[in-house]
């Protein structure tokens, strides 16, 4: 025997209707009864194993990253990266898991106890409402189209985290809450909206206000989540929850893989001259050095907007004698990148190549001021303050580097 959730009389489930899916008597039913979402969740005997494995998931991948000596509180991009972040140089020249282990990886302990705190408040209803599958399938594409919006909007960012997918969630959660057939008081699902509402809102509005927020990747969790939501729950009545996976989920899900399959053929598209860059960067690694730098000035001649093409530039051409040719291409990368340091004793290079020997000088010496145990830094210094005539500075500058590890003043160019 079942009690009514509106009249509190028992009554005997209808033949066929799980127990748990059945909140109403039947004579409450008819008359169109309603009840609080918290009964109406209380009727769901499903627990959340899904968001309690993804809960398990985040949490072992921060140990990982602390045992691979990433920081508590402020991990290094290199210690992101590392271990799975998204970044469009690496992403886009195969490495595609990358958008699916970044939603697992976090950017320190607050970053992580944040979208923990979000997915435990909305995956456990979200999950008992849409049922196991289709959370776990939401989570994952609208992770996944979040970090595919990342590469689209600014493929040079390093990112990870959750948030794409727990706006996917949200977005779904909304749409449940819109498109849904359920007897919860209308007041009581105003609310729930609203507060499903309210907090993509606010966010959305701190992502595009905040410095270091990435945004598109919040953006692009949430239409996935959405939309599919939308195309999912349209007409669910509160007999049908959790969702079933029938027909219309199966083609929902596909509809949303193949959605998905077309943003990646887009974004690789739109990024292909990044591509061609780490391509050329590849080879030229490997010794092909004049035909991968021909490679990326003929990326720049169709699009000098690339920015990964000025910054590879600077790298490469004083290992060619082509210094003074790097000025511009070092101005570029440092305008976005003040604190690249071999960019910036490379163009120190280049103007001491130049003949602008205080320009190369000034260079140095903020390089060294912000990296004092930096070798390069005092051969490059060496080098000009010989060249400038101060050759007991000079010799005091080059000892210093010797003490750092550096060899002789060859590896100023390297």
């Amino acid at each position: 025997m079942l009690t009514c959730k509106h009249c509190g009389k028992t009554f005997s489930p209808p033949l066929g209707d799980p127990a748990w899916m059945t909140v109403l008597c039947p004579a409450c039913e008819r008359v169109g009864a309603r009840v609080d979402l918290d009964d109406l969740l209380g009727g769901i005997e499903a627990r959340p194993w899904a968001t309690y494995v993804l809960l398990g998931l985040n949490g072992a991948m921060f140990v990982i990253l602390l045992l691979g000596g990433g920081s508590f509180l402020d991990p290094s991009s290199e210690s992101l990266l590392r271990w799975g972040a998204n970044f469009g140089p690496l992403t886009l020249t195969g490495q595609w898991w990358r958008v699916l282990s970044s939603m697992f990886l976090h950017i320190g302990v607050f970053h992580l106890a944040v979208n923990m705190w979000c997915l435990w408040t909305f995956g456990k209803v979200a999950e008992r409402l849409c049922g196991t599958l289709p959370f776990l399938v939401f989570y994952l594409a609208s992770g996944f189209g979040g970090a595919l919006a990342s590469l689209w909007w600014n493929p040079m960012v390093v990112s990870a985290g959750a948030s794409g997918a727990l706006f996917g969630i949200g977005g779904a959660l909304a749409a449940f809450f819109y498109f849904a057939r359920l007897p919860v008081h209308p007041e009581a699902m105003k609310e729930e909206l609203g507060s499903v509402a309210s907090f993509l809102g606010y966010n959305v509005y701190y992502g595009l206000t905040s410095t270091g927020i990435d945004n598109a990747a919040h953006l692009g969790g949430l239409f996935v989540g959405a939309l599919g939501g939308a195309a999912l729950f349209s007409g669910v009545s509160s007999k049908q929850l959790p969702v079933r996976v029938g027909a219309r989920a199966f083609a929902v899900f596909v509809a949303v893989a193949a959605g998905l399959l077309l943003a990646t053929a887009f974004v690789s598209r739109t990024n292909a001259p990044l591509v061609r860059v780490m391509q050329a960067a590849h080879r030229f690694d490997a010794g092909q050095k004049a035909e991968s730098i021909r490679d990326i000035e003929e990326v720049l001649r169709t699009n000098s907007d690339v920015f990964m093409a000025h910054w590879m530039l600077c790298l490469m051409l004083p290992e060619v004698d082509r210094a003074k040719e790097g000025i511009p291409h070092c101005q570029r990368a440092l305008k976005q990148n003040p604190d690249a340091a071999d960019h910036r004793l490379n163009l120190a290079l280049g103007y001491w190549k130049q003949g602008q020997h205080e320009k190369a000088l000034n260079e140095a010496n903020r390089v060294i001021k912000v990296h004092p145990e930096h070798p390069r830094a005092y051969l490059v210094q060496s080098l000009v303050l010989d060249e400038m005539g101060r050759h007991e500075e000079a010799e005091n500058a080059m000892q210093k580097a010797r003490q750092l590890g550096a060899l002789s003043a060859d590896n100023a160019g390297e």
